[in-house]
């Protein structure tokens, strides 16, 4: 301190001092205003390491510079709080903790001008299990940030003011209901999506115990169902419409259960209804879309009806069936899927029609992919009346507002055209199955027989043997190596998800996915938060929205395994035919009628190597004519598993390591090295066996496919044309060997 102001502020100093008198070094202060200070000095000046104490009891004890309190310190207040952190200027500034005796919050995180700023962490129990992590503004919440209560309710979402406002997700845990969508003065206003989730969310109850699962995705005014949305009953019923105050009111449909459609006016949660009129369906039979099947029919009508009593005949064995599917799990489903429901999803009904033996060249994934669409189509007087009361300025809603009216007209194919997670209704299921059978069996004469024989002597089996027609069809070989749990499974092919992805997109001519970052930003978003997202997902899965040619897949398989050379990752040598056909499998006739081993590999006499499975004429001509087949992305994770089942070098090995082994030496250009090196190696045949041949149009005349593909003969006349004419036609069978497989 200079010297003439030494004796205006302090009244005593003990310490030492530079050749000017201005006080250096360590010394000891005391102010004429009861304050002390305790610490390092510089011309005169407090600077370095100190203790000072206010007259009110609050200390700070740290760094100084030119008098300032600046730098690190510690603040403590004679009520026990205490500050840990940056100062400038006095003030908290920077990263701090600030904690209490008398409370147990305790404050971590940016502080500016003194007050919570930018990103931290506010605990308000000793567990440090309730808290407020994220972004402040001048002291309040404000950004997107997580609160957790200490009665175990959680928010996520954005902040304004202390109050939660925009996209936000909050789950109250005893009463099991969540919320996800827009939010203004701490309550739901605007679109978003609100869940009741039933006791048995964690374990799948049977059809008849779902009543309390049930969701309402639409419009919020103060807390309460305002507006127009859409309430999902858990049985499959639904109403669409107007609401108040929690109620059904005004214009509104109401699907029944069984796909009958009510329309008219609400009010005050009922039905206005003219007299003698009943709110209930008109028949206990499922009402389907199906005039595009029926219409062909000689008798439409009867038709309708005939098949309408089938499915009513069958009624229970298809509620057992749908019950057992919709607790399965399936290895294509990712393992943190969100539930909302616990309908059948997409990769269920996949499981089921494989089991069935159902699958073949004109009913493969994509197919049933397309089937389930329209059968997941809201009924058409309930569309119509969604399209007139969708608003006609759609720049004037919010985004989020927009992404609800966007997923209404598109809830039929959510997350993409061949996405795993897609749900049905029961109803949805009973007219899958009707278009399935129409497709499988489109050689039979009538739309109810081919119905009866899916049911009879396909379905039935697995729920009721004693309705089903013998025999019943030879179980399917499973696509998981022996000992593998579904969740493994699962959990492994997530593991390499990615390689997967990029590589099956490559095969597709499609754009490579979303890096980690971007899905890492994507997740960041405040439209994550969203009932939009919570419906539908945050960022879609390309690879559920294209399919790939076998062809491509099958080269980009043999490249990523290797080349077929037999070495490192693969225990035997994969050539392009073995890898078309572990993608074909479920499509070739072998497969389709009869128990049959998918490879057999036996050394061959000399102990040089593995003879591969012996591939028949009829085989290679079944590949050559459907190699061209556009596959989905749950087929390409399948081939890969079979690979990995049957051809890697240790059996033993963790599958997510085997996966990871097989797909190692994936690179871009998805050559078909394989094929190359089969046809004898060299420049000519490895270009040969790349995907430079997808354009060429190509069958074998008794020639191996391997010889068809490197040779790229032409279409031959006589038997080989006739041989193609049937495999196109029907994938290498007719109506008789259908006949006579069933």
């Amino acid at each position: 301190m200079e010297p003439d102001l030494e004796a205006v502020a302090s009244t005593s100093y003990e310490g030492t001092a530079d050749s000017l008198g201005r006080w250096s070094g360590r010394g000891r202060v005391s102010f004429k205003s009861g304050a002390t200070y305790d610490g390092s000095w510089s011309a005169g000046q407090m600077h370095g390491q100190g203790n000072i104490t206010f007259p009110d009891g609050i200390s700070y004890e740290g760094e100084f510079r030119h008098n300032k309190l600046t730098g690190k310190g510690v603040y403590t207040w004679p009520s026990g709080a205490c500050y840990e952190g940056q100062v400038v200027n006095g003030r908290r500034e920077g990263r701090g903790r600030l904690s209490f005796t008398k409370s147990p919050a305790v404050y971590d995180g940016q502080w500016h001008d003194g007050l919570r700023h930018g990103h931290g962490v506010l605990y308000t129990n000793s567990a440090r299990t309730s808290y407020y992590r994220g972004n402040w503004l001048n002291d309040t919440k404000h950004g997107p940030g997580v609160m957790k209560y200490d009665n175990g309710d959680v928010y996520d979402g954005m902040w304004e003011n202390d109050k939660k406002k925009g996209l936000g997700t909050m789950r109250w845990s005893r009463s099991r209901q969540q919320y996800s969508g827009e939010w203004d003065n701490n309550v739901p206003n605007g679109a978003g999506l609100h869940v009741w989730y039933g006791e048995g969310e964690m374990g799948v109850p049977a059809h008849a115990q779902l009543l309390m699962y049930n969701r309402y995705y639409g419009h919020f005014k103060d807390g309460r169902r305002h507006g127009y949305g859409v309430l999902y009953y858990a049985t499959g019923a639904r109403y669409e419409g107007y609401w108040m105050g929690d109620q059904k009111h005004g214009p509104g449909c109401f699907v029944f259960e069984n796909g009958e459609v009510w329309a008219g006016v609400f009010a005050q949660d009922r039905p206005l209804l003219a007299p003698g009129d009943a709110f209930a369906p008109a028949s206990t039979g499922m009402v389907m879309q199906i005039e595009d099947l029926v219409e062909e029919e000689e008798n439409p009508a009867f038709s309708r009806r005939a098949v309408s009593n089938l499915l009513l005949c069958y009624n229970t064995e298809l509620r057992m069936l749908y019950d057992k599917y919709c607790k399965r799990p399936s290895h294509h489903l990712p393992g943190k899927l969100t539930r909302l429901s616990f309908s059948m999803r997409a990769a269920q009904l996949w499981d089921l029609v494989n089991d069935c033996r159902l699958l073949g060249a004109q009913l493969n994934h994509s197919t049933i992919n397309g089937i389930l669409a329209t059968a997941r189509l809201a009924p058409e007087r309930l569309r119509h009346f969604r399209q007139q009361e969708s608003p006609h300025s759609p720049a004037s809603l919010s985004p989020e507002q927009r992404r609800f009216w966007d997923y209404l007209f598109n809830e039929h194919a959510p997350g993409g055209s061949h996405s795993p997670a897609a749900d049905m209704t029961f109803r949805s299921f009973c007219e899958a199955i009707v278009r399935i059978a129409a497709v499988r069996f489109q050689h039979l004469p009538s739309l109810e027989r081919r119905l009866h024989v899916t049911l009879t002597q396909h379905l039935l089996h697995l729920v009721n043997k004693a309705k089903a027609t013998p025999p019943a069809p030879p179980a399917p070989l499973s696509v998981l190596p022996p000992n593998t749990s579904v969740e493994a499974a699962a959990a492994a092919l997530g593991a390499v998800h990615e390689r997967l992805a990029a590589a099956f997109l490559e095969a597709a001519g499609e754009p490579p996915p979303p890096s980690r970052a971007e899905v890492a930003a994507a997740l960041a978003a405040p439209e994550a938060r969203g009932g939009a997202a919570m419906v539908a997902g945050v960022m879609l899965d390309p690879v559920y929205g294209v399919t790939a040619p076998a062809r491509a897949l099958a080269a980009a398989l043999t490249a990523a395994a290797g080349g077929g050379g037999g070495g490192g990752a693969l225990g035997h040598p994969l050539s392009f035919s073995q890898a078309l056909l572990q993608l074909l499998w479920s499509y070739v006739t072998r497969h389709a009628y009869g128990p049959v081993q998918r490879i057999s590999l036996e050394p061959t006499e000399d102990g040089s190597g593995f003879r591969n499975v012996v591939l028949s004429p009829e085989d290679e001509q079944e590949l050559v004519f459907a190699m061209d087949a556009q596959l989905t992305f749950a087929e390409w994770e399948d081939g890969v598993l079979r690979i990995a089942c049957d051809w890697t070098a240790d059996p033993q090995a963790a599958l997510a390591d085997r996966l990871a082994a097989i797909l190692s030496s994936s690179n871009s250009g998805g050559g078909g090295g394989g094929a190359g090196q089969e046809a004898g190696g060299g420049t000519e045949g490895e270009e040969a066996g790349s995907l430079g041949l997808r354009e060429r149009s190509l069958t074998g005349n008794g020639v191996g496919l391997e010889e068809a593909l490197l040779s790229g003969e032409a279409v031959m006349e006589g038997e080989g044309q006739d041989l193609g004419e049937a495999l196109m036609s029907g994938g290498g069978y007719g109506e008789e060997g259908v006949e006579g497989a069933e």
